[in-house]
């Protein structure tokens, strides 16, 4: 099984290289980057968040998907065209399959770059509990807030097997209170009110239920400095 998923995974390589020469033969040399630096973060059944690194004078992306395994009996490929981000949520995919995809740069002087290297996944199996039960979902363990100012913060985690989505609470000393929803292990904490230390956790959500809260993470926000010096900048204060 090994050795075939490479072989499949080299006979895509080829034929995906091929696709791009034959359609850019007669276009003039372009300097448009590749792209070279992609992961795939949390996947479900059916879902998975694809990242990559931005490329400088870029104008979109485009991904294109493709099944590996199990072999298809036709060619099964998504096709993401004109992507103003660095991230892609796919979603419609089919539990316990592995796919194979690719990124290309479209620049902003017309030119397009050659494809990315391949990347890989595969969604996760179907799974019940015992006796028609539902598994357990996964706690968040590792988090961190940074990229800090005077009314957002980033915080980031480690993405759990199985979440469909997360649930992040964000609590301030000031009384600020307010509930973010991701489905990527991302998030941005905006509309904060200033000045404070603030605290949050994180929920995983599942299919058929939820995990409990993580323990809590916090950030400070200071008061903006005076006198022509730079203005305040948070400190992250979890781990």
């Amino acid at each position: 099984m090994f050795i075939m998923k490479r072989i499949l995974t080299f006979l895509f390589a080829i034929t995906l290289l091929l696709s791009a020469q034959i359609s850019t033969a007669n276009e003039p040399c372009v300097a448009c980057q590749t792209v070279t630096a992609f992961k795939v973060g949390a996947t479900t059944s059916t879902t998975a968040t694809i990242y990559w690194n931005g490329v400088q004078g870029v104008k979109s992306y485009d991904v294109t998907i493709s099944q590996l395994l199990p072999v298809p009996s036709v060619p099964i490929t998504f096709e993401y065209k004109d992507i103003k981000t660095t991230t892609l949520s796919v979603t419609k995919l089919t539990a316990g399959t592995t796919y194979v995809y690719t990124i290309k740069t479209n620049c902003a002087d017309g030119s397009s770059s050659e494809l990315s290297k391949l990347g890989e996944f595969s969604t996760q199996k179907e799974t019940t509990g015992g006796g028609g039960g539902t598994t357990s979902c996964g706690t968040v363990k590792d988090f961190s807030a940074n990229q800090i100012d005077t009314t957002s913060a980033i915080i980031k985690w480690s993405p759990v097997s199985g979440a469909v989505s997360y649930e992040i609470t964000v609590t301030g000393s000031n009384g600020f209170k307010e509930t973010y929803k991701s489905i990527a292990p991302v998030v941005t904490a905006n509309k904060l009110p200033g000045t404070g230390t603030y605290s949050y956790t994180i929920v995983t959500v599942c299919k058929d239920n939820k995990s409990e809260a993580s323990k809590a993470g916090s950030f400070i926000i200071k008061k903006l400095t005076t006198g022509g010096g730079n203005s305040g900048c948070g400190t992250v204060t979890d781990f």
